[in-house]
């Protein structure tokens, strides 16, 4: 958790909350806790006026910079699935478990700024092992 606030303050964002998934839902089968990510108020808005999409007076500034975040967090997951890839192939079983940790916290972190709930995930991977 600790990894994760670093992370998000650069963006002005904080875990808002998080819960302990109810063994029974199997929507969320696996998944221990979830976290939830919002703007860490006023520091937020602080980042975010100094922003380019705020300051150049184009249409939708909190959307362009939303997107550039984002983008940002995404090429962060990339490096992180490249990390587990080559830790698999080291074959040292700690190294591919620090790596995954980090692929799947920062897919949690892309979900959570997309507005996509962890559960249409769990859905789509459901339909796909019925087919």
């Amino acid at each position: 958790l600790y990894q994760l606030k670093n992370y998000l303050i650069e963006y002005g964002l904080e875990v808002v909350g998080h819960f302990k998934s109810d063994n029974n839902d199997k929507a969320l089968s696996g998944v221990s806790t979830v976290i939830l990510i919002g703007p860490s108020e006023p520091l937020f808005w602080k980042i975010f006026c100094k922003s380019i999409e705020y300051l150049d007076g184009k249409e939708n500034p909190l959307d362009r910079w939303s997107k550039r975040v984002i983008t940002k967090i995404s090429k962060k997951l990339g490096e992180e699935a490249s990390e587990v890839i080559i830790a698999s192939l080291a074959e040292k079983r700690s190294d591919l478990v620090y790596e995954s940790a980090d692929l799947i916290f920062h897919l949690l972190v892309l979900l959570a700024n997309e507005e996509i709930n962890f559960n249409e995930v769990v859905i789509e991977l459901s339909k796909r092992h019925k087919k």
